[in-house]
């Protein structure tokens, strides 16, 4: 009889025990995977960096949409006035 209770099936409690110890090995090592948290002042820091930096990027971008609107009117006023050269040259030589 000594035999047979050694070829018995663990028990439904030993089958969930070895479920959860096998879960709980997973979690652990799923956690040592994971990357050290930054410190918050690190952060603080990262995201004060980075607002300034959008604010550069944010008055570079005004100072540029500016200077596109001059420049599409300085190309408006030169192209009339080499519409208005042809048109007199072409008037000059008769055509």
């Amino acid at each position: 009889m000594a035999q047979n209770t050694a070829l018995q099936k663990p028990s439904r409690v030993e089958q969930a025990r070895g479920r959860l110890d096998a879960a709980v090995a997973k979690l652990e090592a799923a956690l040592a995977l994971r990357p050290a948290p930054v410190p918050s002042s690190e952060v603080n820091s990262a995201l004060a960096e980075a607002s300034a930096q959008i604010a550069e990027l944010q008055t570079q971008l005004e100072r540029m949409r500016v200077k596109n609107a001059d420049l599409k009117r300085v190309n408006e006023q030169v192209a009339g006035r080499i519409d208005g050269v042809i048109a007199g040259l072409k008037s000059s030589l008769g055509e």
